[in-house]
């Protein structure tokens, strides 16, 4: 992102530092590639109240799961 353009004009050493580390920031906010998500066996999920608004893939039921605060729930919001 901001690394090309001053590349193209020859920018100082400190300002590609400065553009490399935004793009550093930003890119996980933008990704150009599918997310890997953390996966779990279903018996393994950490508690959901600790990672509410969080999604995880649970392996041996081929399923994404996000949790509620309270619950990990699938796709179509039943609890796992």
């Amino acid at each position: 992102m901001a690394i090309a353009l001053l590349q193209r004009q020859a920018a100082p050493p400190w300002a590609m530092r400065f553009a490399l580390d935004i793009d550093k920031t930003f890119q996980p906010l933008f990704p150009s590639k599918p997310v890997r998500l953390v996966s779990y066996l279903q018996a393994d999920l950490p508690s959901a109240a600790d990672w509410t608004g969080c999604i995880v893939y649970v392996s041996d039921l081929k399923k994404i799961a996000a949790s509620d605060g309270t619950n990990w729930l699938d796709a179509l919001g039943a609890p796992l």
